[in-house]
């Protein structure tokens, strides 16, 4: 007896409730450091209607004079030094289009994921240029590529695109909030070739040691000092550093840290009552260390250290590290040719700019980073 079977053209094929297996993205590590006031790492400056095309974000530096008892103070008063960092806010777009007969003939309903799927993409492309951001440049230019095809939305010189000199003038106006390795004498005046070349993989990786080296540089600087980060709950001051998968990688394996974390750690009934390790993160000596992927991935510098080894960036963050200037919130655009209602067509479009917050010295002639100090430690890839 012949049992009827199904042909494969007519069987019946179904998507997992019509859901696409969407690519994996964190979402942004460094949203709960934003916030519009001076306290924050990344300060949000929002000018949504603003016509003009620069915002400029304004720093004060802390008073220095000794002040008086009972003398005069008529003729000893101080003037506030203060700044506005210019930055510049370019358009971010993207679309996605498709015609009726593709649409009918698919499982899914384009129109219903384009949406979400653009706003994914913003959202990605604004954490990748924030994490490029953090190893520019600044200056008080207009970007280049500004209102541009392309266009950019990052204020400053990125890493990539800067030449020896920029790099160089920049290495030598932040001596005083930049560490190379495990050694303040890794610094080489003029030359941040071969400042990176000191970095050697066996002294040069991130440690316990590196971590508390750079809170105490951090800790030292004057001119546009580096301002702890507050938290505001319980007014207690402490740094974020920013560092790669690879530099979290060797914290961890650190033994000061592995032995903290068995012997300094009080159990409670529900775990750990003072966690070492918290949601991935490392808490060390008053600085929340924070695990960021992207920054191995956008800003491993091949090659430049000892023994032509893989250095790596690392950002410990004070108040107003970073400002993150907003012209226009993502929205949702619409296709407005569709060829008699055949073709359908949405997007998205914003318009912001992402920088660091920096200003020049009373008695200087660069600018300096105001908030952030650049940590640079060996990268080595895992065997």
């Amino acid at each position: 007896m012949a049992q009827t079977t199904n042909n494969a053209n007519i069987e019946l094929v179904k998507y997992g409730r019509q859901l696409f297996a969407r690519g994996y993205i964190r979402e942004n590590r460094f949203t709960p450091y934003q916030g519009t006031g001076n306290n924050s790492i990344i300060r949000l400056v929002k000018d949504l209607s603003a016509d003009g095309k620069q915002i400029n974000v304004p720093i004060l530096d802390i008073l220095q004079a000794q002040g008086v008892g009972r003398g005069t103070l008529v003729g000893n008063e101080e003037g506030l030094d203060n700044y506005g960092m210019p930055m510049w806010a370019d358009w971010l777009r993207h679309a996605v289009d498709w015609d009726k007969a593709t649409n009918k003939d698919s499982a899914i309903n384009f129109k219903s994921y384009a949406a979400p799927e653009l706003n994914r993409w913003f959202k990605k492309r604004n954490k990748e240029e924030t994490v490029d951001a953090f190893l520019s440049i600044p200056t008080a230019s207009v970007p280049t590529g500004f209102r541009g095809a392309l266009g950019s939305r990052i204020n400053g010189i990125t890493w990539a695109a800067a030449n020896s000199t920029q790099k160089n003038g920049w290495a030598d106006a932040n001596s005083d909030r930049v560490v190379y390795g495990n050694a303040i004498g890794n610094y080489v005046a003029g030359n941040i070739s071969s400042s990176l070349a000191n970095i050697t993989t066996s002294t040069g990786r991130m440690t316990s040691a590196t971590v508390s080296l750079a809170k105490r540089t951090a800790m030292n600087t004057t001119s546009n000092k580096i301002t702890p980060y507050t938290v505001e709950e319980n007014m207690q001051e402490m740094y974020v550093m920013f560092v790669g998968s690879r530099a979290m990688r060797d914290l961890k394996n650190d033994t000061v840290i592995q032995s903290a974390m068995r012997e300094m750690i009080p159990r409670s009934a529900t775990g750990f009552a003072s966690p070492l390790f918290r949601a991935g993160d490392v808490w060390w000596d008053n600085v929340l260390v924070t695990e960021v992927p992207e920054i191995d991935e956008r800003l491993t510098l091949v090659g430049v250290g000892g023994s032509t080894s893989n250095v790596a960036p690392n950002f410990l963050c004070g108040a107003s590290a970073m400002a993150l200037v907003t012209a226009q919130m993502p929205r949702p655009t619409q296709r407005a040719e569709n060829d008699y209602e055949f073709l359908t067509g949405v997007g998205i479009e914003g318009q912001y700019g992402i920088g660091k917050v920096a200003k020049i010295p009373a008695n200087g002639t660069a600018l300096k980073d105001w908030g952030m100090l650049t940590l640079f430690t060996s990268s080595v890839a895992d065997a």
